[in-house]
């Protein structure tokens, strides 16, 4: 067969039978081989640099960290907002409102313009 042309060694593990009975349900799970499995979790314990001799204390307590991570990035954004998009935001109003009100005026002394254009040309007009 082809298994003399392979160059790849193969080693053998001494794991005990509960360990075998783990890596037996994973591999049936995730329809893996037995080499696919330990291969993948070495390769994301290795990835995630993750030691496996620091074990969490408890699910409740990594979650806990977790909340509070998430609580501190909340805080974060609370406080940029606060401090910079919300003055940011009334300022830029602020702007519109005055931008308005200018076209406003604006419009208001163009139309008066006109009118008294228009008086001017009618007058113009009725003495010929």
């Amino acid at each position: 067969m082809t298994k003399q042309n392979r160059n790849i060694l193969f080693t053998t593990v001494a794991i005990d039978k509960e360990t075998d009975k783990m890596i037996d349900k994973l591999c049936k799970r995730y329809s893996l081989k037995k080499r696919e499995i330990v291969k993948l979790a070495f390769l994301y314990l290795d990835k995630a640099h993750i030691n496996p001799a620091d074990a969490p204390e408890s699910v409740k307590s990594e979650l806990s960290k977790i909340n509070k991570r998430q609580d501190d990035i909340i805080r974060f954004i609370r406080k940029y907002e606060e401090d910079q998009l919300n003055p940011m935001i009334r300022t830029s109003h602020s702007i519109a409102v005055k931008f308005d009100v200018s076209v406003k005026e604006q419009k208001e002394l163009i139309v008066s313009e006109i009118n008294t254009s228009r008086e001017l040309q009618d007058n113009v007009l009725k003495k010929k």
